[in-house]
């Protein structure tokens, strides 16, 4: 009867390590405007920088799949800020409905068995993602900073909020002024 428990709860906490994921959720970058669908000089240079925290050395991993909400007319920032970082990847950008979160998790997200996943989206929308996802809903105020990430740890694709969730800050100034004073041509990756 010990070997048959034994083998059970052994089973049960290995489908559970196997299904476990990290989730980081980024608001897109900065914007010159509402008047304008891309991003501004500053939000561009973030775009760019997002590798040096989105890789294989960092706390956040090196994402197996990329997301953001669909580009539209009034917008391209949630895609325009992963697209660099994907490319880099070598992945694609799945775009998804913002205004269908619910979906979007049931549907596509529960069903990716990436262990690592980054997720762009505007700020109005992070909230309504986040707690379809199964967690605390944050508050409009905390999602008004471009530098926050959203990682949600031991996420077990159920939607019912049973791993962790903790607000990181990007940490990406030093690389975004480089990229400001030295432009594009410069190779900003791990400086």
């Amino acid at each position: 009867m010990k070997l048959y428990t034994f083998i059970i709860v052994f089973i049960l906490c290995y489908n559970t390590f196997i299904d476990a994921r990290k989730i980081n959720i980024i608001r897109h970058a900065e914007k010159i405007s509402d008047d304008y669908i891309g991003l501004s000089d500053y939000g561009i240079a973030r775009a760019q920088c997002l590798y040096n925290i989105f890789n294989e050395e960092s706390k956040f991993g090196r994402p197996k799949s990329i997301y953001s909400n669909k580009r539209g007319n009034y917008s391209h920032r949630p895609y325009d800020t992963v697209k660099p970082l994907a490319d880099k990847l070598g992945l694609q950008v799945i775009e998804f409905n913002k205004k269908k979160p619910k979906k979007f998790v049931k549907k596509i997200l529960n069903k990716d068995n990436s262990d690592t996943i980054l997720i762009s989206s505007s700020k109005e929308w992070i909230p309504s993602l986040i707690k379809a996802m199964g967690y605390k809903k944050p508050k409009s105020k905390d999602v008004d900073d471009f530098n926050k990430i959203w990682v949600i740890e031991d996420d077990n694709k159920k939607g019912k909020g049973k791993g962790k969730l903790k607000v990181y800050e990007q940490d990406l100034e030093s690389c975004i002024n480089k990229y400001l004073n030295n432009g594009p041509t410069e190779n900003i990756e791990n400086k």
